[in-house]
């Protein structure tokens, strides 16, 4: 919990105040976990953390807007593709990816350009937005494993 919400919470403070101190325009993005609110078994902490460092997007845009300092974004980001996370899926990274609707990882190309365009001027107003930048992972309510197709319900 330090890494991913205290050290965010001074990192973003500092940022801040050394731009709000310099009277200048200025934005941070804050990179979460897609899905940042749920729950998972064993990572309890980890979880909260992300969670909170999403809340702390939207209460630093709250007192900093005010001071033309952006706190553009939360940007919940899923799985890539050749991460170390993503790798430590080991034999669940097919089940994970058939939960993706997209039904792939996102490649660190795709990331890092998702981050570039949030971080232009054309983006200044999404103060204190969470951006999904998980190929649709967040808006599974079940896992596909369990899903019945349609034609076991009796529609088609």
């Amino acid at each position: 919990m330090e890494d991913n919400l205290v050290t965010t919470y001074a990192v973003l403070r500092r940022v801040a105040e050394t731009v709000s101190a310099h009277r200048a325009p200025g934005a941070m993005l804050v990179l979460v976990r897609s899905a940042a609110p749920g729950a998972r078994r064993y990572k309890a902490g980890y979880d909260a953390a992300k969670a909170a460092a999403e809340s702390l997007t939207r209460s630093f845009a709250l007192e900093y807007g005010p001071l033309h300092m952006s706190t553009r974004a939360a940007i919940a980001i899923g799985p890539i593709d050749d991460s170390s996370n993503t790798s430590a899926d080991g034999v669940n990274l097919d089940a994970l990816v058939r939960d993706v609707a997209l039904q792939r990882c996102a490649t660190l190309a795709e990331v890092v350009h998702a981050v570039a365009v949030l971080a232009t001027p054309v983006f200044d107003f999404a103060n204190g937005a969470t951006h999904l930048f998980d190929g649709g992972l967040a808006q599974q309510l079940r896992s596909h494993a369990i899903e019945r197709p349609p034609e076991d319900l009796g529609v088609r």
